[in-house]
């Protein structure tokens, strides 16, 4: 909502969750009541699916979980972070030469696959979720592609000058841009300076 609420600012007259009210960024899509899910049992789900992909049914998912999110005693939101790290296909230096001696030569393989999968299941589950519910909200306002095509505020642009001129011509409609920035709470000094 916030990328909705700095294009389309008279559309989005706010950066929070059109479900849950609250400032809505990439962790939020996570813990937002609109999705019922148990992080800890989906990432143990994804861990497991992706071991016996790989034929290591023998390996424990608990055991990669207590590498991947070792303050798993801590409230969820460090499983949120977790979930969200590895489905950027982000673990510290520590955590691989942890997995390692458990997985061996296929430590690359399954952080991809894990990636993968949380990714697709990020996707099914969450985003498509969130889209469905967003487009209803839309509908709801009589917001269209076509609303937004008409409402869209844009910042000048410096363009380079087709003379042979070292200089940059402004866009002109500064009007625009002075609403735009004090739209996005910025004070009229920061236009200028």
């Amino acid at each position: 909502m916030s990328n909705l609420n700095i294009r389309y600012p008279l559309l989005y007259l706010t950066s929070n969750c059109s479900s849950c009210n609250q400032y809505e960024n990439t962790i939020h899509l996570l813990r937002c009541p609109l999705h019922t899910y148990d992080p800890h049992n989906t990432l143990t789900n994804e861990i497991s699916n992706t071991l016996n992909s790989l034929n290591l049914s023998e390996t424990s998912p608990y055991t990669i979980i207590q590498i991947l999110n070792p303050q798993n005693s801590l409230p969820n939101s460090t499983i949120y972070n977790t979930i969200l790290l590895l489905i950027q296909g982000t673990i510290t230096l520590d955590q691989y030469k942890q997995l390692q001696p458990t997985l061996k030569k296929l430590t690359n393989n399954f952080l991809t696959l894990l990636s993968n999968s949380l990714l697709n299941w990020f996707n099914s589950t969450i985003w498509q979720t969130r889209n469905t519910k967003q487009h209803e909200w839309e509908l709801a306002r009589g917001i269209t592609t076509s609303t937004k095509k008409k409402n869209n505020i844009r910042l000048p642009i410096l363009q380079p000058s087709n003379s042979t001129n070292t200089g940059f011509t402004y866009n002109t409609d500064i009007d625009l841009f002075i609403f735009k920035t004090l739209s996005q709470n910025f004070t009229i000094y920061n236009c200028f300076y």
